[in-house]
């Protein structure tokens, strides 16, 4: 007698398995296609709100109550009434697509906006380290705020980030197809 003896294996068993993975697969890629699905729609929200108005030096421009304009830099962010900005920086109008600061959409945003910056190929780092999140906020920041630059370029960075998202959306619509018909 072998140890390999196939009618030791329990076959029913293994399929379980098997099959467990592949539905926690499919989840996970739903999930992830949710997140993309979202970040494409932060992403057009800024792209409309930049076009309204765009600022540099400070994240988001409003009108309060009172009728006086204000302003706000990235620790007044999360404070900022998002429904009444009327003008923001490339950073500040993905806060303001992401639903505030403390959207995990946001982070997904960001990563997008930055990847298509730099012009990267291939795929996106979705998950880094807060610390990693940080600096390429302020890489954005900084490129938004350089002298010269003009609403229609911060636009079209936008317009390259939603391309990020909708090569990686076609890519996991793929992934899904495939994990779905598998047995």
């Amino acid at each position: 007698m072998s140890l390999l003896d196939a009618s030791l294996i329990d076959l029913p068993l293994v399929r379980d398995r098997r099959e467990r993975r592949r539905l926690v697969a499919l989840d996970r890629l739903a999930a992830h296609r949710a997140l993309l699905v979202a970040t494409a729609d932060a992403l057009e929200a800024a792209d409309g709100l930049v076009g309204r108005g765009w600022l540099q030096d400070h994240w988001l421009a409003w009108r309060d109550a009172d009728g006086h304009d204000r302003v706000a830099g990235p620790a007044g962010a999360d404070t900022a009434p998002l429904a009444e900005v009327t003008a923001a920086c490339l950073v500040g109008a993905l806060v303001v697509g992401a639903g505030g600061a403390a959207s995990p959409v946001l982070r997904s945003s960001v990563e997008a906006t930055w990847h298509a910056l730099r012009g990267k190929a291939g795929p996106v780092d979705w998950i880094r380290s807060p610390a990693v999140g940080e600096r390429h906020v302020r890489e954005l920041t900084s490129w938004n705020d350089r002298p010269g630059r003009s609403a229609p370029e911060v636009r079209a960075l936008l317009a390259a980030a939603t391309g990020v998202v909708d090569a990686h959306l076609a890519t996991s619509a793929e992934r899904l197809a495939a994990l779905a018909t598998a047995v």
